[in-house]
């Protein structure tokens, strides 16, 4: 899964992106109609990407605070 650091709008990076998406498809065992959503960022910005798409402003929701990681989860909800 490694692989050297290049830009994101040259078409090495294109290349290598799209095989990705393609080979993601086959882990999904999906066919061209599926579309995997390739994020990159840190665990912190997917629970971000979670907590954003399931709760809603004004939405009830218990956060159990443990530290430095929910509370920047808590101020991406409010």
């Amino acid at each position: 899964m490694s692989h050297p650091s290049m830009s994101h709008v040259g078409m090495p990076f294109v290349n290598v992106f799209g095989e990705s998406l393609e080979l993601f498809r086959k882990v999904l065992n999906g066919n061209n109609d599926t579309q995997p959503f390739v994020v990159a960022g840190s665990g912190t910005l997917g629970w971000d990407m979670v907590a954003s798409n399931l709760c809603e402003k004004g939405d009830n929701a218990l956060v159990l605070h443990t530290g430095y990681v929910l509370r920047t989860i808590l101020s991406a909800m409010y």
